[in-house]
């Protein structure tokens, strides 16, 4: 089965019945469910990524918007996604340290240490019917007004907040921009130079680093080159400062 098939499947045979299941019907002519309720109306768009490739893996993301409860069907299908969140918002972590997830969202196959992925598709399978029966359909089901979704958009960003959050998407940044390098043409480059700025925006601090290389270690992990060890260059980045 190819990636592309997989991808296909998954959202055939998990996505789309979890959705009818928890009481939302499909708009004609579109890959997206609704359901109205006495409040608002949820909808949720199944979206595939324009750059979805062999190489970058197959992925997919549910955007999901919380509007009034009086539209149609017909209104429904012009909806405006652009200020959608996604199905990421429910997940632990709000989607980090996932094994099928990047910033894209969910990710079929791809390359890791630069090698094709054939992930089976039961493994896919298993981990998604879990997201969606513990984490997404619940999350959905709770929001039933825009107030709920306002109130969980404001839970949201403060967990986006959180030190465990921001030391993932540190050290998230930190392996990617290291990777090109080794220890003596590290030193001065522009990469390294984002890396002092990533931390700074980040609010973090080089104690607070430096004491957490086991969430470094689980992201080098779960990421594409998880053979590279960054963490040298990461600790002569925090000496420079």
């Amino acid at each position: 089965m190819t990636s592309r098939e997989k991808k296909n499947k998954v959202i055939q045979q998990v996505i789309k019945p979890a959705l009818k299941e928890a009481g939302f019907h499909s708009l004609r002519g579109t890959q997206a469910f609704s359901i109205h309720k006495e409040a608002c109306t949820i909808t949720v768009n199944i979206q595939s990524s324009q750059f979805n490739s062999n190489a970058t893996g197959f992925s997919f993301w549910l955007n999901i918007v919380v509007d009034t409860p009086d539209l149609s069907d017909e209104q429904l299908q012009d909806v405006t996604f652009f200020k959608s969140f996604t199905e990421a918002c429910f997940l632990p972590h709000q989607g980090r340290l996932h094994p099928l997830r990047n910033i894209r969202g969910y990710v079929i196959d791809g390359y890791k240490n630069y090698k094709p992925m054939d992930t089976p598709y039961e493994e896919i399978q298993a981990i998604i019917v879990n997201d969606m029966q513990q984490y997404i359909i619940p999350g959905l089901s709770q929001i039933d007004s825009i107030s709920d979704y306002q109130e969980c958009a404001a839970l949201w960003q403060e967990e986006s907040k959180s030190q465990f959050v921001r030391l993932v998407d540190y050290f998230s940044e930190a392996h990617m921009l290291t990777l090109p390098f080794q220890k003596d043409t590290w030193i001065d480059t522009v990469n390294m130079k984002e890396l002092v700025e990533k931390k700074k925006t980040l609010c973090l601090t080089t104690d607070e680093i430096m004491q957490n290389k086991s969430i470094y270690c689980k992201v080098r992990e779960l990421s594409t080159h998880p053979q590279e060890d960054t963490w040298p260059l990461i600790c002569m980045t925090l000496s420079a400062e």
